[in-house]
């Protein structure tokens, strides 16, 4: 007998990133470019020299908050603040525990303006927090 969890039994809900749209005043989907999108702390560049309106940023999974940094065209950097609660979860004795972010909101944002439409960051890609510029 061997023992251990099937991968059927050890399904996780949670994800460790945030989905952010950027959208016109009008609420259409807007191309946005920027130079390159880093987190304060992180050594890691999320994105270089890229054109979209849907990013999917990492949080930082060993504190409550990330603050994005958008390095943009002219020099212009802009910040988005965004804070969550981590609870783990225990999916079974087997699998062990996961690790899910609650309560996700926005602290502060130098865009004009931001919204979190999502309470938990879980595996549907939805839109978790939408900036309008």
């Amino acid at each position: 007998m061997t023992s251990g969890c099937e991968n059927t039994d050890c399904i996780t809900f949670s994800r460790n990133f945030v989905i952010v749209d950027f959208l016109d005043s009008t609420g259409i989907r807007k191309d946005t470019t920027f130079n390159y999108i880093t987190a304060v702390g992180s050594k890691v560049i999320f994105y270089s020299d890229t054109t979209l309106y849907r990013y999917a940023l990492p949080i930082n999974t060993d504190e409550s908050e990330t603050t994005f940094l958008f390095h943009g065209i002219n020099d212009v950097t802009d910040t988005l603040q965004v804070g969550y609660t981590r609870r783990q979860r225990l999916i079974s004795e087997d699998c062990g525990f996961e690790l899910q972010f609650r309560q996700l909101e926005i602290i502060h944002s130098s865009f004009p303006e931001a919204v979190s439409l999502k309470n938990d960051l879980n595996i549907l890609n939805e839109t978790d927090i939408r900036i309008y510029h």
